[in-house]
């Protein structure tokens, strides 16, 4: 797999963890009335609400890690290329 692959592959996940973190944001409101009723009929345990690890946050910062190694990569290809221009003796016809 190469780097536009990975990107890629790595911004439809990103997108699909926000389009899912907007449903639930659409939904939470019902599962919050829901949950206050189940606990004032004694029916579900409380429980915690934690924050675990931002999937969607990793993969934009591995992106922009992969966008920004592939651009120097090419910028110094680039500067090779112009030196190793400069340097070639010119021929003459």
């Amino acid at each position: 797999m190469n780097e536009q692959e990975q990107i890629e592959m790595m911004r439809r996940c990103s997108s699909e963890i926000k389009q899912l973190r907007a449903q639930i944001d659409h939904l939470q409101p019902k599962a919050d009335a829901y949950d206050n009723i189940a606990k004032l009929l004694g029916l579900l345990p409380v429980a915690s609400r934690g924050y675990g690890e931002d999937l969607a946050w990793m993969l934009d910062k591995g992106i922009a890690e992969i966008e920004k190694a592939a651009a120097a990569r090419k910028a110094r290809e680039a500067r090779e290329a112009a030196i190793r221009e400069a340097v070639k003796p010119a021929t003459t016809a």
